[in-house]
């Protein structure tokens, strides 16, 4: 018999007493023992193979109802020092079930950021930072997860199983109703300095939260992505909150948000609890609904007054409600509880960036009682448009680690092809490809 089964079932109860939340982490003891811990799939070696096979591996554990499972992040044991492995480990991590760092008994196999290379410690820290400021996100897909039985990852033929290319993609998934994760699991090429990924989207139109290149699906894309990005894309009209607090391990619910909006029209529900105790289970929770709602004229999102206990929330909250591919607009009007407000000139910003420096909408809402409905309405806005193809072109080539003068041979072979995509339309990566 497997002891694993006992021991869980008593580790969860003796975890449970004082009617504290009962999460447990232990090792896989069959199908069936998910039902008390927080799944471990075995101590992972440090090599690209594995870390190519954990998006698929994960993604696939929900067909057995295996939600919470967890890895070994930054690999346990063997291998080579590989500070790009490491790096890859890691952005796969923020977006999986769980994110534990872990590591045998091996003074030089540590994961902690400070033992690699300075960009890659920089780097490290911002998506650590990130996963902290996603929790009001995860958490709310969590109790979907409790209540309705879905996972935080699915595998993309969960929601398109009648599209043959959902299945041909096993390397990216759902994160969550809001986001597709397609994690870099590849080295990058030292020719170009960039990792390429092959992902696959459904029809709509997408936008990747970290660059901001906004795809038409349909299709597989081939991504291209440097040392510092991996390729997460929301599609039109989702609604994605974020913890504004991602300097202080606080898992209290934030008084700071920042809401990412995609332009469409979506509902996405803002769960919150005290975290900690098994008061849920007695509805001492609340349930804060956010909408978005697109017309030709006009971009609304409205946050409605908080449902359940509100006492589980901050007495006053601050929204930065972050349009994410509104590059401007003509007129804005704020309404709390049925009431027309001015806002300071300082509370609504176009200074927000993209890496390549075109600039998106953010509006400031302070003082907001649970208890309030708040609507936020853009008249005349102008939608985010890809970056110039020529400058996109530039700082692309930039990268290669080749001659100048046949860098300059290719940019000037492309900038003379007549089928180049009109500048805006198309991401840089339609015609990447034949750059590389």
């Amino acid at each position: 018999m497997e002891p694993l089964w006992a021991l869980n079932h008593y580790h969860y109860l003796y975890a449970k007493r004082n009617q504290k939340r009962p999460l447990i982490l232990s090792r896989y003891a069959q199908m069936g023992s998910h039902r008390y811990p927080l799944g471990f799939s075995g101590d992972t070696a440090v090599n690209w193979k594995v870390v190519r096979f954990q998006p698929y591996f994960t993604a696939n554990a929900a067909n057995v109802g295996y939600t919470w499972w967890s890895h070994d992040i930054g690999g346990h044991m063997n291998g080579t020092r590989d500070d790009e492995l490491y790096l890859r480990w890691v952005q796969f991590g923020v977006f999986s079930p769980i994110m534990r760092l872990h590591s045998c008994s091996n003074e030089f196999s540590g994961k902690e950021p400070w033992k690699y290379k300075r960009e890659i410690c920089d780097t490290t820290i911002k998506y650590l930072r990130l996963r902290h400021r996603l929790i009001p996100y995860i958490y709310s897909m969590n109790y979907r997860n409790h209540t309705e039985g879905i996972a935080l990852c699915e595998p993309m033929y969960y929601t398109y199983p009648q599209k043959k290319n959902a299945y041909w993609c096993p390397n990216e998934y759902f994160f969550g109703s809001e986001l597709i994760a397609a994690p870099v699991t590849e080295k990058i090429n030292p020719k170009t300095n960039l990792a390429k990924t092959a992902v696959w989207l459904p029809k709509g139109r997408y936008t990747d939260i970290f660059n901001g290149r906004i795809y038409t699906g349909g299709r597989f894309i081939n991504m291209y992505r440097g040392m510092e990005e991996i390729s997460v894309l929301a599609k039109a009209g989702e609604i994605i909150p974020l913890s504004q607090n991602d300097t202080e391990n606080n898992w209290k619910n934030p008084e700071n948000l920042e809401i990412l909006i995609y332009r469409g029209n979506n509902i996405f529900g803002l769960y919150e609890d005290d975290g900690e105790t098994t008061a849920y289970q007695d509805n001492v929770s609340a349930m804060t609904t956010l909408t978005v709602a697109e017309t030709s004229a006009t971009l609304t999102f409205t946050i409605d007054s908080a449902e359940g206990d509100v006492s589980v929330l901050p007495k006053k909250r601050s929204y930065r409600l972050s349009f994410r591919d509104i590059s401007a607009y003509e007129s804005i009007r704020i309404i709390r509880n049925g009431a027309e407000e001015e806002l300071p000139e300082e509370s609504i910003r176009k200074t927000a960036t993209y890496p390549d420096g075109r600039k998106y909408l953010s509006v400031c809402l302070a003082d907001v009682k649970p208890d309030e409905k708040l609507e936020v309405s853009l008249s005349g806005f102008c939608a985010l448009q890809n970056q110039d193809t020529k400058e996109a072109l530039i700082e692309t080539i930039s990268r290669f680690q080749s001659h100048m003068d046949m860098k300059m041979y290719r940019y000037s072979k492309f900038i003379e092809n007549p089928t180049l995509p009109i500048p805006g339309r198309e991401p840089i990566e339609e015609i990447l490809a034949l750059a590389i």
